[in-house]
């Protein structure tokens, strides 16, 4: 897909830090570290995991699967780029052969998805335009979230884009793009006056702007002693 794979083997006998590499949730600044040492732009740090499911009776073969998640983080600031997980399941007499044939299906596919979603990233990111993950508390109803999803756009000229990722009974997440990087467009959603909706942001961890909204008409009223 056009990036440039480091030859990790060769350039972990230059490193310093290695008394995290290869160990299991490393912090982002740990992954900043190595990512820097490693002269990378991007990482990619995931979990691998392959077990026994079942088996078959005639003839008796080993049923695995193979789960891989991972995400990628940029190097310049440690915000999360991209993220995949993949299940895989495969058969075969040998249990070590069905594991590794599965781990190598999941990381395969897992490799298709991730590299896709970073392809894309990195040409918009290349045309200046920026993503955000807006983490919404207080609306449930459709309606509702749909209505804030427009006064959204139409008071922020600067976001190009909305996509709703998902949406509960206890919140809902939109990817938003935008020449703002996340800090500034958390500022800016929060110095506007919306018509129907009250906002208020809780905290901002590029790129995740994380906000309660409200209806103003469901807002509690002050009591009047």
């Amino acid at each position: 897909m056009g990036f440039e794979v480091i030859d990790h083997t060769s350039m972990i006998k230059k490193i310093t830090t290695s008394n995290v590499y290869g160990c299991l949730d490393i912090r982002p600044e740990d992954v900043q570290v190595l990512g820097k040492q490693f002269q990378t732009d991007i990482v990619v740090v995931g979990k691998a995991k392959v077990e026994l499911t079942g088996e078959t009776e005639n003839p008796s073969k080993k049923i695995v699967q193979a789960n891989i998640v991972a995400k990628a983080l940029k190097v310049a600031d440690g915000s999360v780029i991209a993220t995949s997980e993949s299940y895989i399941p495969a058969t075969h007499d040998s249990e070590t052969t069905a594991q590794q044939i599965a781990l190598e299906k999941a990381a395969s596919r897992l490799a298709s998805t991730i590299g896709e979603e970073l392809s894309l990233r990195w040409v918009k990111e290349s045309r200046g335009i920026a993503s955000s993950t807006l983490s919404i508390s207080g609306l449930s109803d459709y309606l509702d979230f749909s209505l804030f999803k427009s006064e959204l756009k139409k008071a922020i000229p600067e976001i190009y884009n909305l996509l709703q990722k998902t949406l509960s009974e206890t919140g809902a997440l939109i990817e938003v793009e935008s020449p703002l990087d996340t800090s500034s467009l958390a500022a800016l959603i929060e110095r506007k006056k919306f018509k129907d909706f009250t906002v208020y942001i809780a905290s901002v961890t590029p790129p995740v702007i994380e906000m309660e909204v409200m209806l103003k008409n469901q807002e509690p009223e002050e009591e009047i002693e």
